[in-house]
């Protein structure tokens, strides 16, 4: 702790002890000392002096003193401890009949604070009415005006403005000669004022000199707080957060946990507000814990609302649904009007990403209804523009028009016109919706001068996100009307806004997600696959081609680069050579491409968008352009559905084969065995296997396939040249389930076979089964010992969130056996080839700029150059004799892509269904061989080889973790 801090605190446990004699020795019913009291329970919180004045109080209640008994209640309020606070503020109300006192009256007060806490503003509301009445009776009129003063904070959230302006205006002239109530009172007018979009600083500042003369530490916070949101009311963001800070800083020192929870929500908020994702999370979360700490619901629940809006905005719709959920839960026990219709918005927008379009016109509404007649002017119009959009989305142009008509009249009244920038993107895309073009471009510009010249240069450079809107949109424009040099710059010029912007985030959660950024519900990527579409019909191939790329595997390049720049050092160095950085344009792709090689990759959009398709092999590069990916998403799911159930129905294959390859014949030159794709959006699903053209037999029984997360990592991979992996296997089968997933996941008994043919291939193969198969044992891996690792394990895959992916092997060794895609690709492996021989392996997320996000991905940041997985679930016993053959096929000296090609082939002139060989998947270089000897060698050799093998490891394990515990390599 800095020194200057360390005698702070002395000093105010010393005035905290100076203070205690006096009021223990003048402990008696008169009105001020109850106050008194109060107060003390404050300052010996401030003071960290808690545990001496409650033993003093303990003694003095001990022999009746009722005012002490005030103490020991507010000190269990003021540290949190509400049970106890309502347990022995309850025993001081009077009974039955029996009038109040001005213990009764402060213990109401008390009581309604917790409550507001709490966020049971019903319960507060009626304490404090019997508070006030109580005090009037006594003539303490201290009491009365503070409780008059917190009523009027309660009934700003529960009933409006009006009615909180009220009780200001009764409370006021009793504030004139008591600096505590005077500051009170500013403070929290100053807070109605600000949530009203009315000027409020001058009455924040004079607050805050009351409450330094008051000695009231936490009113001051309260005061710089309120003067805070004055900033940004103005839109001096950078000065509220300075503000907020220092209020922050303040509350903190002050062991003040509920108000540092709400200083620190609303920092979040305003960072979030103008695009600094990244710090608002760690501010909001900051935010979740101290208000925990407090037992704080409100700040807790505006908090979890404004995580779900930073989720929103990155597309992360199910965590984003899932912080709503937790806020509204919250909202609904409050009584918090402001709070529920707020809340409403986001789980509007959560729907509307779902496309479920009655629901959110249903949320929007009931936002609107609730908000509007309360005068809280930001969420009217947060709703009137979500109407305007599903109606967008609906085709009612007049309605879309109405509502934005609307939410422009709102912001006038309001005085924010000027902030928001965004109505003019709005009414952009519905003038481009609507084929207004040139009134499209004027809006579009008129906004982006807007957001350019904003109120602090600090504020125009925040908001990458709107900058990337507003040009991605007039590229939109440009290339509808044949501008499409100006419509390349536009789109170029708006992904270089956005990567400047996400070069700046560190969390790398949020640098995935974030070309996901939208604040456009009804088409949040914003045109891009149109602009693609229309270069490629003007036949600009190669410009086209080139801007697709740049929202492909952002995070593997971005590790590709660095490795370039370390000279090949890092993570997955050694299976990606250090071959230069990704490549991006056709022409790069067709001079690196391999003999009999084609590469397929497809553009997809949203809300009727065409697809584009890029062909390139021996013979050039070709584009075509086929109907939207958006109409054929439901026949894609209930394809691979019915392919894991055993089933091939002809009329789906059809249907997704139409949306996903060339009409054409002869779409594909003579001689190509192998196809590398590189799917988007909803096509990560499509099981290429099966499709086929009209009339040709399906994909499989033609070419070996690969998947691919973008071409520039085709380019990387070919450009490091063919890979010979160690003739070797890692088997872990069978693990012992970890204590978490006991009872949860079924047992595996194909799996322990599986794993032991897998490690009867190859030299020094290494077995590993129940408790050895640990996860503990595959971070001790030595890097550069084995060319395949084989999993026959369960593992977790959620298309839902990030967070879902893991695999699952035994604990020990202060492992919990549950890898998580966030470990997985930390660690170091250097395998050329993994085979994931689990349940829905293949399965993830899919991230636009990123692809499908799960285990493959975290793998390929491990270092792993190929994977093979699952689509789907699959009978461990069948998938075994599946993998047997794959077996065989790699120990022919297949490449990886082909043995995989070959097993299915095989497997389905056995008889076996759809279910069992169109489950597996090879991403990334299916070029890869390892050269794999057959277990046809004498036993003798076999069990030399391993003994050998299992030496080897140990002595490398070993060795690595004496190097680790001195520091002389990496953990």
């Amino acid at each position: 702790m800095p020194a200057a801090a360390v005698t702070a605190r002395i000093c105010s446990s010393m005035r905290t002890m100076l203070l205690l004699p006096a009021l223990l020795a003048a402990l008696s019913q008169s009105p001020d000392e109850p106050r008194r009291v109060v107060r003390a329970a404050t300052a010996a919180v401030e003071g960290d002096s808690v545990e001496v004045v409650r033993a003093r109080w303990q003694e003095a209640a001990s022999v009746g003193s009722r005012a002490a008994r005030l103490g020991l209640g507010t000190l269990a309020w003021v540290t949190y401890d509400y049970a106890s606070a309502r347990a022995q503020l309850e025993e001081l109300l009077p009974a039955g009949a029996q009038p109040d006192d001005a213990v009764s009256v402060r213990a109401r007060i008390a009581l309604a604070q917790v409550a507001r806490a709490e966020a049971d503003f019903a319960t507060a509301e009626r304490m404090l009415i019997a508070a006030r009445e109580g005090a009037r009776r006594i003539g303490d009129e201290a009491a009365e005006t503070e409780a008059l003063l917190v009523l009027a904070m309660t009934r700003s959230r529960t009933q409006g403005p009006a009615a909180a302006e009220a009780l200001f205006d009764e409370a006021l002239p009793r504030t004139v000669a008591d600096p505590h109530l005077g500051a009170l009172h500013h403070c929290a007018r100053a807070d109605l004022l600000v949530l009203t979009n009315r000027p409020a600083r001058d009455l924040a500042e004079r607050g805050a000199a009351l409450a330094r003369r008051a000695g009231a530490g936490r009113l001051e916070a309260a005061c710089v707080a309120a003067r805070a949101s004055d900033r940004a009311r103005e839109g001096d963001v950078e000065g509220a957060l300075a503000d907020m800070l220092a209020s922050a800083e303040l509350r903190r020192r002050l062991h003040d946990h509920l108000g540092l929870a709400v200083s620190l929500q609303w920092r979040g908020y305003w960072l979030r507000s103008v695009g600094r994702l990244e710090q608002a999370r760690i501010e909001l979360e900051e935010a979740v814990a101290a208000a925990r700490v407090a037992g704080a619901n409100s700040p807790l629940a505006w908090s979890y609302a404004n995580l779900a809006y930073i989720d929103l905005a990155l597309g992360d719709a199910p965590r984003g649904s899932l912080h709503a959920d937790s806020a509204s839960t919250l909202f609904a026990t409050q009584g918090d009007r402001y709070g529920a219709g707020t809340l409403q918005g986001v789980l509007a927008d959560v729907s509307f990403g779902a496309r479920e379009l009655a629901a959110a016109r249903a949320a929007y509404t009931q936002s609107l209804a609730t908000l509007e007649p309360l005068g809280f002017g930001m969420g009217t119009l947060t709703a009137h523009v979500g109407l305007a959009h599903v109606a967008m989305t609906e085709g009612a142009w007049e309605e879309a028009d109405r509502r934005l008509r609307l939410a422009a009249g709102v912001a006038r009244a309001a005085g924010a016109e000027e902030q928001t920038f965004g109505l003019a993107y709005h009414r952009g895309v519905l003038a481009l919706r609507q084929g207004r073009l040139a009134e499209a471009e004027r809006e579009l510009l008129d906004g982006l001068r807007r957001l350019e010249a904003g109120p602090t240069e600090e504020l125009a450079g925040a908001q990458p996100d709107w900058t990337y809107h507003f040009l991605m949109r007039l590229a939109e424009i440009r290339s509808s009307v044949g501008d499409l040099e100006g419509a390349l710059g536009s789109a170029n010029e708006a992904l270089d806004a956005l990567e400047a912007w996400r070069s700046t985030l560190t969390r790398p959660e949020l640098r995935v997600l974030a070309f996901q950024v939208s604040e456009d519900p009804s088409d949040p990527d914003l045109g891009f696959a149109s602009i693609v579409a229309a270069l490629v019909s003007a036949g600009r191939l190669e410009d086209a081609f080139a801007l697709s790329e740049r929202v492909r595997a952002r995070s593997r390049a971005d590790q590709l680069a660095r490795i370039e720049a370390l000279g090949a050092a890092g993570a997955g160095a050694g299976a990606d050579g250090g071959a230069g950085l990704v490549a991006a344009r056709a022409s790069d792709v067709r001079a690196a491409l391999p003999p009999r090689t084609a590469l397929l990759s497809w553009v997809t959009g949203r809300g009727g968008e065409p697809t584009t398709l890029f062909i390139i092999d021996q013979e050039g590069a070709r584009g075509h352009v086929l109907p939207p990916a958006d109409s054929v998403e439901v026949a894609v799911r209930r394809l691979a559905a019915a392919l894991a159930a055993g089933e091939a129905p002809a009329g789906l294959i059809a249907t997704v084969s139409r949306h996903v390859l060339p009409g054409s014949p002869g779409w594909l030159p003579g001689g190509v065995e192998h196809l590398v794709l590189v799917p988007d959006g909803p096509l990560h699903r499509a099981p290429f296997d099966v499709l086929a053209e009209t009339g040709a037999p399906p994909l499989i029984d033609r070419y070996t396939l690969t998947l691919q997360g973008s071409a520039g990592l085709a380019v990387q991979a070919w450009r490091s040249g063919a890979v010979e992996a160690p003739p070797s296997v890692l088997a872990l089968g069978d693990p012992e389930l970890p204590p978490s997933e006991r009872g949860l996941l079924p047992p595996l008994p194909g799996a322990r076979r599986e794993a032991r043919f897998a490690a009867r291939y190859g030299m020094g193969s290494e077995l590993f089964l129940g408790p050895d198969a640990s996860e503990a044992r595959l971070k001790a891996l030595e890097p550069g010992r084995y060319g395949l690792l084989h999993f026959a394990t369960h593992a977790r895959v959620d298309e839902a969130t990030l967070a879902g992916a893991a695999l699952v092997l035994a604990a020990g060794e202060g492992e919990d056996g549950v890898l998580r895609a966030g470990e997985l690709g930390s660690l170091r492996l250097d395998v050329p080839v993994v085979l994931l021989s689990s349940c829905s392996t293949a399965d993830g997320r899919a991230i636009r700029g990123e692809g499908l996000v799960g285990l493959a991905s975290a793998l390929g940041e491990a270092g792993v150059r190929t994977v093979v997985l699952t689509r789907w679930d699959v009978d461990d016993r069948v998938q075994a004799e599946l993998i047997e053959v794959l077996y065989e096929r790699l120990a022919e000296g297949l490449t990886v892509a082909e043995a995989v090609r070959a097993a299915k082939v095989e497997m389905r002139a056995r008889g076996a269904s759809p279910a069992v060989w169109a489950a597996l998947v090879v991403v990334g270089d299916g070029d890869v061989r390892v050269s794999l000897a057959p277990p046809s060698r004498p036993a003798w050799a076999y069990g030399a080889a391993v003994g050998l093998g299992g030496l080897l490891v140990l002595i490398g394990a070993a060795t690595l973790r004496a190097r680790r515990r001195s520091g002389s390599a990496p953990a």
